[in-house]
């Protein structure tokens, strides 16, 4: 992270001690393509400026001019919420070496390898006099996060989905996180609700064959083949329809037969 922020950072710690509460907030979101995304808001509550002699415009002024202009295409717009205003300041594109930290490792850097981007560096605000104020007591808040294209595999920051978030008015001694640099790859949780609908399927077919089975086990043999759907079925010879009588034809009464003569009796001989 550049120097400029930790100097942002120290001056806001000194507000705050002298003249009220601040919000400081750096999210940062890592590309593929080795790239970073990222806003950085900073932020007084109204009215601090005049406790210090200024006007808030000129205290924010010196807040975040050095900030904005470390980063090529950034742009600042104003920031009103909730009692408090500032700036909040947006920059796409930058190369990981923006985010190269010093030296002596007092800086938190960004870099990649293989497809791991890793965070690491310390953050400290002993430079800052706080004279003992407890400035999360009062309300202030200074986090940073950084949001990584695939999964975290590894932080001692507080972990949400892709991204890692650092209370930097209490840090750890070394702020580190490693995380995934491509998004290729199902989540953990899809591949292991698609292993148990896999085997939920495998079981109810299973089932049912078995089923199938028994059902088919439990029913008798049929004696004979049923016949064939739409096959004629033969019931004997056909019967010939008599044939039609004209009615127009005369009907002649067919005479009877003539009776047979009687058998000849044999002559008398005395008759002769």
């Amino acid at each position: 992270m550049k120097n400029a922020m930790r100097i942002t950072a120290l001056s806001l710690l000194v507000v705050a001690t002298l003249a009220g509460c601040f919000k400081g907030k750096v999210d940062l979101t890592l590309n593929e393509d080795n790239t970073i995304d990222g806003t950085m808001l900073v932020a007084v509550q109204a009215g601090v400026g005049e406790s210090l002699g200024m006007s808030d415009d000129d205290l924010l002024g010196q807040l975040a001019t050095d900030t904005s202009d470390q980063f090529e295409g950034a742009t600042t717009e104003d920031y009103n919420q909730d009692g408090y205003i500032g700036t909040v300041t947006t920059f796409t594109n930058q190369p990981l070496d923006a985010f190269s930290g010093s030296s002596d490792g007092s800086d938190i850097a960004i870099t990649r390898e293989g497809d791991l981007f890793i965070v690491d560096g310390t953050w400290s605000t002993d430079d800052a006099s706080t004279d003992g104020v407890d400035l999360a007591a009062v309300g202030a808040e200074f986090t940073f996060s950084v949001t990584f294209p695939g999964g975290v595999t590894e932080s001692n920051g507080t972990v949400s989905g892709n991204t890692v978030t650092w209370n930097l008015l209490d840090p750890p001694d070394t702020i580190h996180a490693e995380g995934k640099a491509t998004t290729g790859g199902l989540p953990v949780l899809l591949i292991i609700l698609a292993i148990v609908a896999i085997a939920v399927i495998a079981a109810v077919i299973t089932t049912l064959l078995i089923l199938r089975k028994r059902r088919r086990g439990a029913e008798p043999a049929p004696t004979e083949a049923p016949a064939e759907a739409g096959a004629p079925v033969e019931f004997g010879a056909p019967v010939e329809a008599p044939a039609p009588v004209d009615s127009s034809d005369p009907v002649v009464a067919e005479e009877p037969p003539a009776p047979d003569a009687p058998p000849a009796t044999p002559e008398d001989p005395a008759a002769k």
